[in-house]
């Protein structure tokens, strides 16, 4: 693991306006994610952990107001950055995100493989085959059949769904992989499968994760550093090895 942040986030904050007021989902959360490491995020369900996320790759809703003092990735100031810049030469390109309930985040009249393509070439000049050839080479690292990159989403199971987003995630080689719930919603066997396709993954790669769950024996299996998020305001606490605990 290098001593040097590939993203720094300083004092991060995320309400939410509401015909009652507005809602501090977010206080005060500063982190910093290392090269080559697994930053875990453990938090019970609602303290802010997938808030925290979208505000960071500015996926909050309408009603979401993010401010922060700094959020750097590899020195470079993206909250300052225009939305048109963040989103052709940072999201998916440099920092990609397998969302919550990522099963259901497949265009279901779209076969799996063409999804991955257009992403592919909408950051890059690949051509048609080159990215096709890429989807194959990604489908093998997430563990499934380059047959079924010609498969509609329902014509997989959840857990071949989650390959295929972590796979789209890949797809660019960005720095910094986002995993929020990896594993929510499936099976204990098919959980046990991604996790352990995760780790075979991260052997043969060189990007930084963020793995972000709700269920602590994950978290201390997967990851080399640890932030736990508590309360109603939530904030990130000091940062622990799961060997420490």
């Amino acid at each position: 693991m290098s001593n040097k942040p590939i993203l720094e986030v300083e004092k991060l904050n995320v309400g939410y306006q509401t015909k009652d007021g507005e809602i501090h989902a977010v206080q005060d959360v500063s982190f910093k994610v290392f090269s080559n490491e697994v930053f875990g995020i453990a938090g019970e369900s609602g303290c802010g952990k997938s808030t925290l996320i979208k505000a960071i790759m500015r996926l909050l809703p309408e009603n979401g107001k993010m401010d922060a003092h700094s959020i750097k990735y590899k020195d470079q100031k993206i909250d300052r950055m225009s939305e048109n810049i963040f989103r052709n030469e940072v999201l998916w390109a440099q920092i990609s995100l397998v969302p919550q309930s990522a099963m259901n985040s497949l265009n279901p009249v779209y076969k799996v493989g063409e999804q991955i393509v257009e992403a592919i070439q909408a950051h890059t000049s690949q051509g048609k085959k080159e990215a096709r050839e890429r989807v194959e080479e990604l489908f093998d690292v997430v563990g499934l059949q380059s047959e079924f990159m010609d498969s509609f989403p329902h014509e997989f199971s959840g857990g071949m769904r989650q390959r295929a987003m972590i796979a789209m995630a890949l797809a660019l080689d960005p720095g910094l992989i986002i995993m929020d719930e990896p594993t929510t919603g499936l099976d204990v066997l098919v959980q046990e499968k991604i996790l352990r396709r995760i780790r075979e993954i991260r052997k043969q790669i060189r990007s930084s994760i963020i793995l972000i769950t709700h269920d602590i024996a994950v978290i201390a299996e997967m990851s080399d550093r640890i932030a736990v998020m508590y309360g109603k305001q939530s904030q990130a606490l000091k940062t622990l090895t799961p060997q420490s605990q």
